[in-house]
């Protein structure tokens, strides 16, 4: 039973009113001291206007974060006149709504009242004034203290959680301003605690390949790794907190890894400038991509004056001292645009992205980091992205902020589960309040602080806190790809996370362990695309020019050369930092695929001049020039346009680089005919690696045979002719006396003389 507060003996009316005022306080959970006449006043006052008001009021500070009973609570305030009108009395008066949010929309109802008369701003519980007119443009700060036995709360274990905090500006007791927050109340007693994950994206900016004369928009990663850059100030705001995740793009790191312009050696690996992954070929392409270009400068050792541009290596450094510590998670190789990709149906450059990742990720320093997890662009994620995300093989998606939210007034984690074609994918989804109070919370409120956003998130937490038993929800905490992190209110917000009773942070795995709650969630979108994400068409393109130049690397038994920084390319503008310069965008994808497909030169044939073929089989010869840096096998195919000629592809020949070879191609003749020719050098495969030649063939194989046939008719007739003549005519007496004579002739007389018994 809620214990009422003593009060002297008065007559019986009084005390019935009495009884009944805290009998309704206690049912509420507090007992409210009494008002002086000048809150009335105040109150009279602020009742009689709706116009805007003057003073912007900022919590600088309440102390302690957490209150506990027997506590004086301290607010510091900052009052800034944006009117055109001086204050003259200007004064601070703090306000304690006493009743306790029971769900997250009651306390955003708190936040969304009116600041005129009709918003709700709690009961008076201190103030402070000061002496010196507050002239248009100027700021003071004050001071108040509401003492612990103004504060009012009931010290019971079972009323812990947040109440509303007003601090109100005033002149002369005439509301001229408004803040609200919160109060966090904190009696002795067990509780229950929200866990909270956070994972903070580190990539890089908008990058250009190399030969694409573009400008890319932003900073550069040399401005980003400074020691006064984004990406530094990123590090050095999450490094005292272990439980926050770093989801890192390897292509960032990887830039330390570019060798100096025109030396071919890369950095050893004890230098800790790693190389990135390097393309393997197979059957159906490289696996991996090649490390960053040539146009990183010399190391700083060699006596260069000159700047080093791309990440610095004493950040790279930094980065993988700092991730030895935590959950890690190595996004694909440049951070692609997984919603572009997914409205593409394109799978092929996203795998190509992950198996870059998985390839380079121990060479870049991180290892054990996961590369199951992939990262949605936002701002929302639809079903097509889901399946793109399975379809890949990761395991788990984080999405958009707000993405599969509860579809009643309930309070559901992170982690759930969704349905697609290819399987069940592990769906993490970032809490947006929580998330935005981190990063920036001035989209909230432009008159946050560090200490209003530390306010709200624990007071969000306390509700989330009470909406478990045994295992409140656990939420997730997000950072924009492009976070200007502010190591201050990171520090002020992680900090008081870990110290309130009912909350604590945790690492990404300690959420991925989790089992998913089985509330009912909005589904994702059918389909629902940003208007900066690049266009199906030209994602296309981009697989196109590389599908051609893996093809085409097949002429050589070692394709790494000819398939060197090909990813690389491919994948900038697929990157998610292109959202922010569409046009720019629009402009290296032309010239990406321009220089793609320039790597698709090297092989020619000759030209012909018109080709007279008048035997009906032989060959077609052809010079083949080979420009390649590495030896080329390849096949000549030509194909006429009419049947009257017929071809057969040549042999596979082996060209040497820089020599050039005659290749026969087999032919067939078949009639006389003018018809065109095309030509061609290929892969043993059949794929065309070289510009088509055309030349004309004069195909007359009926002069050869008619030569032919006309000969042999001439023999022929000239056998018959002698076997006619000499059967006509016939033994004549001469001719038949001369063969009996000779058969009747004894042999051969012997040299020196006939025999004496033959004379």
């Amino acid at each position: 039973m809620t214990p009422t507060p003593s009060v002297r003996r008065r007559p019986t009316a009084l005390r019935l009113l009495a009884g009944a005022a805290v009998l309704a306080v206690g049912l509420l959970g507090a007992a409210a001291p009494a008002q002086p006449a000048s809150a009335t006043t105040a109150g009279t006052a602020a009742a009689s206007t709706t116009r805007a008001l003057p003073v912007t009021v900022q919590v600088l500070d309440v102390a302690p974060t957490v209150l506990r009973p027997g506590q004086d609570l301290v607010v510091r305030v900052r009052l800034t006149n944006d009117g055109t009108t001086t204050i003259e009395r200007p004064g601070a008066t703090v306000r304690i709504e006493r009743i306790r949010p029971g769900t997250r929309a009651e306390l955003q109802a708190w936040l969304d009242s009116p600041t005129d008369a009709g918003g709700r701003v709690g009961a008076y519980v201190s103030a402070a004034t000061s002496d010196v007119p507050l002239a248009p443009g100027a700021q003071t700060e004050l001071v108040a203290t509401v003492r612990a036995q103004d504060v009012g709360l009931l010290d019971r274990p079972d009323v812990w959680g947040a109440r509303g905090l007003a601090v109100e500006a005033t002149d002369g007791g005439t509301r001229v301003g408004l803040q609200r927050t919160f109060v966090l109340w904190a009696p002795e007693g067990q509780y229950t605690q929200a866990r909270v994950s956070v994972v903070a994206p580190v990539v890089g900016a908008a990058t250009v390949p190399d030969g694409v004369d573009v400008d890319a928009p932003g900073p550069t990663a040399a401005d980003l790794t400074a020691p006064d850059g984004r990406l530094t100030t990123l590090l050095d705001a999450v490094r005292p907190f272990d439980d926050v995740a770093l989801a890192v793009d390897p292509a960032l790191l990887a830039d330390v890894a570019k060798p100096p312009a025109g030396d071919e050696t890369p950095p050893a690996p004890d230098d800790d400038a790693t190389a990135g992954p390097t393309q393997e070929p197979t059957a159906t392409g490289p696996a991996g991509t090649a490390a960053p270009g040539d146009d990183a400068t010399p190391d700083p050792g060699d006596g260069s004056d000159d700047p080093v541009p791309g990440v610095s290596p004493a950040w790279a450094d930094d980065l993988r001292s700092l991730a030895a510590g935590r959950d890690v998670v190595a996004l694909p190789w440049s951070d692609p645009d997984l919603a572009a990709l997914a409205h593409a149906g394109d799978t092929g450059l996203l795998t190509a992205a992950t198996d870059a990742t998985s390839a380079g990720v121990d060479a870049l320093g991180l290892t054990g980091a996961r590369t199951d997890v992939l990262l949605a662009p936002g701002p929302s994620t639809d079903q097509p992205t889901a399946e793109l995300a399975a379809e890949a093989g990761a395991e788990v998606l984080v999405t958009a902020a707000g993405d599969l939210a509860a579809t009643g007034d309930v309070t559901v984690g992170a982690r759930s589960e969704v349905t697609t074609g290819t399987g069940t994918l592990t769906a993490l989804t970032p809490d947006p309040v929580l998330s935005q109070l981190l990063t920036d919370p001035t989209v909230l409120d432009p008159a946050a602080t560090s200490a209003t956003a530390l306010a709200r998130t624990l007071a969000e937490l306390s509700v989330i806190a009470r909406a478990g038993t045994l295992a409140p929800p656990h939420v997730l905490v997000t950072t924009p790809r492009a976070w200007e992190a502010d190591p201050d209110l990171v520090a002020a917000v992680l900090t008081g996370v870990q110290e309130a009773p009912w909350s604590r942070t945790t690492p990404l795995t300690a959420l991925l362990g989790t089992t998913s709650g089985t509330e009912q969630r909005t589904p994702l979108p059918v389909s629902t695309t940003a208007e900066t994400e690049l266009g199906p068409e030209q994602v296309r393109r981009l697989d196109d020019a590389r599908s051609a130049a893996i093809d085409f690397a097949q002429v050589s038994d070692d394709a790494t050369d000819l398939l060197a920084g090909l990813d690389e390319a491919v994948l900038a503008p697929l990157s998610v930092a292109w959202r922010s310069d569409v046009g720019a965008r629009q402009t290296l994808v032309d010239g990406v695929v321009a220089a793609v497909d320039a790597r698709r030169t090297g092989l020619s044939i000759a030209p012909l001049s018109t080709q007279r073929i008048i035997s009906a089989s032989g060959d077609l010869r052809f010079s083949v020039r080979n420009e390649l840096d590495v030896p080329a096998s390849v096949r000549i195919v030509a194909s006429p346009r009419k049947a009257c000629l017929r071809t057969e592809p040549s042999e596979l020949v082996t060209l040497e680089p820089g020599a050039e070879q005659v290749v026969p191609v087999p032919l067939h003749a078949v009639a006389n005919c003018e018809v065109q020719v095309e030509a061609v050098v290929t892969t043993s495969a059949g794929t065309p690696v070289s510009p088509t030649l055309t030349f004309q063939a004069s195909v007359t194989p009926t002069i050869e045979s008619v030569g032919t046939a006309v000969v042999g008719v001439l023999l022929l007739v000239g056998l018959v002719l002698g076997i006619v003549r000499t059967v006509r005519r016939g033994q004549s007496a001469r001719r038949g006396a001369r063969l009996v004579h000779e058969s009747d002739a004894r042999s051969l007389p012997v040299l020196g003389g006939i025999p004496e018994d033959e004379k």
